[in-house]
């Protein structure tokens, strides 16, 4: 089980965001589809709160009970509703469930407790997609999506997990963790002049460090008044066997 590696740990547990969002019950929604301010997102095989299909998964249970690599294929993920005023869409994948401290991820005889501060995570981000699109074909999909969406580098790929640093990194939390995660697929409808790229003032060559990231790319647009819907629908996975069992 590999983990992150120079991903800098926040203080704050989960964005701002995802807290409304969690706070108005959208993980219990046991639906392929959840509507936000308009926007209605679908991910292709997946049922709102119910896990991720290991087909998208970076990591599978392995015979030992520990984690082995999965399939990681990108889903495809749809959307309706947007304001007649769209300009553009964003993507992103994020687990807000991510331990702020690995020292014992992965580790025999050791756990991360369900309690454990949290910080967010980002598996995925695509900017830059043009208005008339409904979707973002994934691995498998049947057809091109006729466009080429701008891919951030993001925290799977910052960390090693994937390659290039903006290609799909689907779940793969340590398989010590007592807490099952929540993977929150987000589209965003964006009108024009969002704060899609900005430039970047950050001295380190770090990419985690980078203003235009998967993580500071998502909280700049969250908080832009560019903003114009949003849609969520959010998948469970764990790779501990006692919490697969129930």
């Amino acid at each position: 089980m590999r983990y992150p590696l120079q991903h800098h740990a926040r203080e704050v547990c989960i964005h701002p965001f995802i807290a409304a969002l969690t706070g108005i019950g959208f993980i219990a929604i046991a639906s392929s589809a959840v509507a936000s301010d308009g926007l209605t997102v679908r991910v292709d095989g997946l049922t709102g709160g119910q896990p991720v299909p290991e087909a998208n998964v970076r990591c599978k249970p392995s015979p030992d009970g520990k984690s082995t690599d999965g399939p990681n294929q990108q889903p495809t993920i749809l959307w309706k509703g947007a304001p007649a005023t769209t300009d553009s869409f964003a993507v992103f994948i994020m687990d807000p469930d991510v331990p702020a401290d690995f020292s014992d991820a992965g580790k025999e005889g050791k756990t991360i407790a369900a309690d454990a501060k949290r910080q967010d995570f980002y598996h995925y981000a695509a900017v830059n997609i043009p208005a008339t699109a409904s979707m973002l074909p994934g691995s498998n999909a049947d057809k091109d999506a006729g466009y080429q969406p701008m891919l951030l580098d993001n925290d799977m790929g910052i960390n090693g997990y994937v390659k290039p640093m903006g290609a799909y990194g689907g779940p793969c939390p340590p398989w010590n963790d007592q807490r099952v995660h929540n993977y929150h697929f987000i589209v965003l409808a964006l009108a024009k002049g969002a704060p899609i790229s900005v430039p970047n003032t950050v001295s380190s060559a770090k990419p985690g460090d980078h203003s235009n990231n998967a993580r500071r790319t998502f909280e700049r647009l969250m908080a832009s008044p560019q903003l114009l819907a949003h849609g969520t629908v959010i998948g469970t996975y764990t790779l501990n066997p006692g919490l697969r069992k129930k």
